[in-house]
């Protein structure tokens, strides 16, 4: 939650610590709290997500609880939005879909209709985000070469990346 306040803040020029300020980084538009890149953001936000979520899945919980955590996971899912990451948006959608099933499939799992309202909660609040022109942009950029790296040079990357793994596979490299 304190990331996703630092990113409110930042994202609104009101950075509370002078060494978040990342200067020449056009990320005006986008959620990255205290870190330079809003994909790092996302990052971290894909995996607390779904660990919000199974602190009150797992067992029961005061309704006052539950509620302060879905609000909690609500506004993470706000965040992630904001970050307008593709990939993160991606894995939090895949591995909140793998929660889901796996969480549905056991047979002691007492918590089906919230299971259910946070499925439908979250699908809502995906539908908002997609009515966002910022992230429509983004989304449409999946199609532009130009305006986002073409999939040769993601190609070239990843030979780079093989390679290196391969001369560095049993110790890695910094």
């Amino acid at each position: 939650l304190l990331m996703g306040i630092i990113g409110l803040l930042k994202l609104n020029d009101a950075t509370p610590f002078s060494w978040w300020i990342y200067p020449g980084l056009p990320n005006k538009t986008r959620v990255s709290g205290p870190f330079g890149n809003p994909n790092h953001m996302a990052g971290f936000l894909e995996m607390t997500i779904p660990m919000v979520l199974i602190l009150f899945l797992n067992r029961k919980r005061r309704w006052e609880v539950v509620l302060i955590l879905t609000l909690a996971a609500a506004f993470l899912l706000v965040m992630q939005g904001m970050t307008l990451s593709r990939g993160g948006w991606a894995a939090t959608a895949t591995s909140l879909l793998f929660m889901l099933i796996v969480l549905l499939s056991q047979k002691k799992l007492g918590n089906r209709r919230i299971l259910w309202g946070i499925a439908v909660t979250v699908t809502v609040v995906l539908l908002i985000l997609l009515a966002n022109s910022d992230v429509v942009q983004r989304l449409i950029t999946l199609t532009h070469e130009g305006e986002s790296v073409s999939m040769q040079a993601r190609q070239a990357c990843w030979d780079g990346t093989k390679r290196m793994i391969s001369d560095h596979l049993w110790l890695g490299t910094g």
